[in-house]
């Protein structure tokens, strides 16, 4: 009885189903598995004999299926809970739609923030336009020579051309910028941030062997008077110095690796362009790999760099001290 199915026995609330022996009330017309009806003798459907009403199916709601959601860049049709584009990658309008002071939902912008639940981590170029253009390169191009932590490096300079602010948090350059920028294959930055810090660590390695017996250059740290206010002005100076350095690198590291792959980027390409065949039958793409990435090689040698000078003092004091004892 197919007007029956989906509907409910009033007895035991379950759903009549095709094979179920249904017997109906002569007078309202409700429904019963036959077992039911037995158990309780009588209709027991009694609004409908008071009201002399009908029984009538219970109201099945309609299945509802989500619509598909179409991609706002190329229109592809993904499944509702996509949120990234199968064909281009970007994030689908389900996650970057915004509304209107009426809550009615507006057209999508290109220009939205790149916070981390829109980055789509299983692409390089984190499910933004690979043809888009950052000061006349394309964003393919960038993947390609960043190589390793795309999902980093694309969001900042995706909010750098977005906002026009350069300035972005890079915790690596705060600690040890000579080392993030060998990483990165900025041999020049390394060696102004190694420099720095050597000069500005002088005020520490004088008070610090101006204390001890270290031959000529503990002699020569007990030439300045440490507990003078002029040598606590000279190393609170150093100190700010040193505070700004940590601060400068840290906010700028980010802008400064940008400008360098912008610039390498356009570099290779003119060459690429002029004369295609020095690069041995390798892509655009190959050849933008190998300029960029990172380089184990600059980062072991800075290593090694940072620890020689303080290595050299310490076993130079060290003889020092313990000569005189032979």
């Amino acid at each position: 009885m197919d007007e029956f199915k989906g509907s409910r026995c009033i007895v035991c609330g379950n759903v009549f189903t095709d094979k179920d022996d249904i017997v109906v009330c002569p007078d309202c017309g409700t429904p019963y598995h036959r077992a039911c009806y037995k158990s309780v003798g009588s209709c027991i459907n009694h609004a409908l004999h008071e009201t002399r009403g009908s029984w009538k199916p219970d109201l099945q709601p309609e299945e509802v299926t989500a619509p598909d959601t179409f991609c706002s860049r190329c229109g592809k049709q993904n499944p509702q809970d996509a949120l990234f584009c199968e064909s281009c990658g970007y994030p689908l309008n389900s996650i970057i739609m915004d509304v209107d002071e009426e809550g009615e939902p507006t057209e999508p912008q290109d220009s939205f923030i790149m916070y981390p639940h829109l980055i789509n981590y299983s692409d390089p170029c984190c499910g933004l336009n690979p043809n888009e253009e950052f000061d006349g390169v394309k964003l393919s191009e960038i993947a390609d020579y960043v190589d390793k932590n795309t999902h980093y490096y694309i969001p900042i300079f995706k909010n750098f051309k977005t906002h026009g602010k350069n300035i972005s948090w890079n915790l690596s350059a705060l600690v040890f910028p000579e080392l993030y920028f060998a990483y990165r294959k900025m041999v020049l930055p390394a060696f102004a941030a190694l420099l720095i810090r050597l000069i500005l660590v002088i005020p520490s390695l004088i008070l610090a062997y101006s204390q001890v017996n270290a031959g000529e250059l503990s002699e020569f740290a007990k030439t300045f008077n440490t507990e003078s206010s002029a040598f606590s002005i000279f190393a609170f100076i150093f100190m700010i110095a040193d505070y700004a350095r940590m601060w400068i690198f840290s906010t700028n590291a980010n802008s400064m690796y940008y400008k360098k792959v912008i610039r390498d980027i356009k570099h290779e390409k003119s060459f690429f362009t002029i004369d295609a065949p020095i690069y041995g039958g390798d892509g655009l793409s190959a050849v933008l790999h190998k300029k960029g990435g990172t380089s184990i090689f600059w980062l072991t040698l800075f290593i090694c760099l940072l620890i020689l000078p303080f290595a050299v003092l310490y076993l130079y004091s060290t003889f020092n001290m313990v000569l005189p004892l032979l």
